[in-house]
């Protein structure tokens, strides 16, 4: 069991997600370190004091946070939350950016220790992982059930993750109202409409497990959610981009990846409809892709024991049979192709198959799959099911 004293599930709905935008709800769910059980909860609409950004995803519209509290008002409640917790997130990085730009904004003081994100743990976007794990998915897009159900796939997956505190300091001037509780809660959603956009996003996977680049593929989740890229979120992928240290010369193959997971997603019922079949294409327009084959339904090539929507964790060093050093990355985005999970980690809850480069390897990846009964594959023999060259 966990040797924490607390865990904090937060989840934030912003704007945006860039160095200019706000958060316009955010929620807390406490968890025992103890047994991993709820002790408390807290959430609230935040007036961001500008325009809320894109109500068609978040739900959210200028009236609803018109009388709710600013940051400000409720950072002393976030504080005696979150102060002294681990911090659990799914896309842990993008909630604490940009919670960070606002105790900045706020001359709060935050250090957010080493927290734990669920969407790495589990490999999968939050409503895919929620369905692998048979939990179940309600308001997707409002805070408080986001933090729900994060805490629910972090109970599924802990196991023995190390993690330290968070710790929050108000300005002086925030002092006065430490006493003060002042929420404005969101009781539905307004826009719970699921719309086949959504439906795609929820289930498609992350093509790597590469911290940075999971990071900007959920980013580009939020960005295209609603079939539109403005000019000013284009300058803060590029900005993301940067400060992820993501090459140029790598963005056209994420892309493609991308839009290769959204079509698999697609595909999980044998069938691109004609609507799914525009949206991929508008997708592929908004991203720059010039040329995108639809890919024909290749899942019946892999091998028997990697039907799609296995995790899948690649160990060692791989050399092609030309000689030439295959990254993990670009295993990552075949295996994604043909409809596998890629993971960083090799945990008895979390990872179903380890493709090793050396199947006898004595690595630790490999070890704790044979511990665990995890079965060790190939890298040579993937790619040859896959009759690919890489």
């Amino acid at each position: 069991m966990p040797t924490h004293s607390q865990f904090a599930v937060f989840d934030c709905e912003t704007t945006g997600f860039g160095k200019n935008d706000r958060i316009v709800e955010i929620a807390v769910v406490l968890m025992s370190g103890k047994n991993l059980e709820v002790v408390d909860e807290f959430d609230t609409l935040v007036n961001p004091q500008r325009d809320v950004g894109k109500t068609q995803i978040h739900g959210i519209t200028a009236g609803m946070v018109s009388a709710a509290p600013t940051i400000e008002e409720i950072l002393p409640s976030i504080e005696k939350l979150i102060t002294g917790s681990v911090l659990v997130a799914h896309n842990l990085p993008f909630d604490i950016r940009m919670f960070k730009q606002e105790c900045v904004r706020s001359n709060a003081l935050f250090n957010e220790g080493s927290g734990l994100c669920t969407y790495k743990m589990s490999g999968a976007n939050l409503v895919n992982a929620a369905n692998i794990l048979g939990l179940e998915v309600s308001h997707h897009h409002r805070a408080i059930e986001d933090a729900r159900l994060a805490s629910e796939i972090f109970r599924a997956l802990f196991e023995s993750e190390a993690g330290t505190p968070a710790v929050l300091r108000v300005s002086n001037e925030l002092e006065h109202d430490k006493t003060l509780l002042r929420t404005l809660r969101r009781e539905a959603v307004t826009n719970s409409q699921s719309t086949p956009l959504r439906r795609l996003l929820g289930r498609s996977c992350i093509p790597s497990s590469s911290d940075s680049i999971a990071e900007y593929f959920a980013v580009l989740d939020v960005a295209l959610g609603d079939l539109t890229l403005s000019s000013d979120e284009s300058i803060e992928l590029k900005r993301l981009q940067g400060l992820l240290n993501i090459e140029d010369s790598r963005i056209q193959e994420l892309h493609v990846a991308y839009l290769d997971s959204v079509v698999r997603a697609a595909l999980r019922d044998d069938f691109l409809s004609t609507d799914e079949i525009n949206l991929v294409k508008s997708l592929a327009d908004l991203l720059s892709i010039d040329s995108y084959e639809l890919p024909i339904d290749e899942r019946s090539s892999g091998t028997p024991d990697l039907a799609p929507g296995t995790r899948v964790c690649f160990t060692g060093e791989f050399v092609g049979s030309d000689g030439r050093f295959v990254s993990r990355d670009q295993l990552e985005l075949l295996a994604a192709k043909f409809g596998l999970q890629p993971v960083s980690n090799v945990s008895r809850k979390g990872c179903d198959a380890v493709l090793a480069a050396d199947p006898s390897s004595q690595s630790g990846k490999c070890k704790k799959a044979r511990e665990f009964g995890i079965p060790v594959i190939a890298v040579a023999d993937f790619i040859r099911s896959t009759g690919r060259a890489v």
